[in-house]
């Protein structure tokens, strides 16, 4: 940790990485938005997303999904095996978002 602190890797890079997963979040919001309005024709008020609509939740699970899975190749091909780099250059936020965005998956499924 020592090491990846060393090169660079601290607030300000955590916060650099919430970009993408920002920018994921609001597009797959935007989308579902469209998706209500224009395909299911209501109203606008009645497309914004509400917390627990297992669609939305859905969309946002796949999208974070692929987020992480293109991080994750980029991680591995550019790091050439050496962990401190995959792990320096993982999108740890997205991630995380992608673990919660599971658990509450699970949560709506149970329901």
């Amino acid at each position: 940790m020592t090491e990846v602190y060393e090169r660079g890797y601290d607030v300000r890079h955590g916060v650099a990485t919430s970009v993408p997963v920002i920018v994921n979040e609001l597009l797959v919001r935007m989308v579902y938005t469209f998706k209500k309005h224009f395909y299911e024709g209501k109203i606008w008020q009645e497309s914004m997303p509400i917390k627990k609509d297992l669609t939305l939740n859905r969309m946002l699970t796949v999208g974070t999904g692929s987020l992480c899975l293109v991080d994750f190749g980029q991680a591995a091909v550019t790091s050439w095996g050496n962990w401190v780099l995959f792990f320096s250059k993982l999108n740890i936020v997205a991630w995380a978002r992608f673990g919660m965005l599971g658990v509450k998956e699970l949560q709506l499924i149970e329901s």
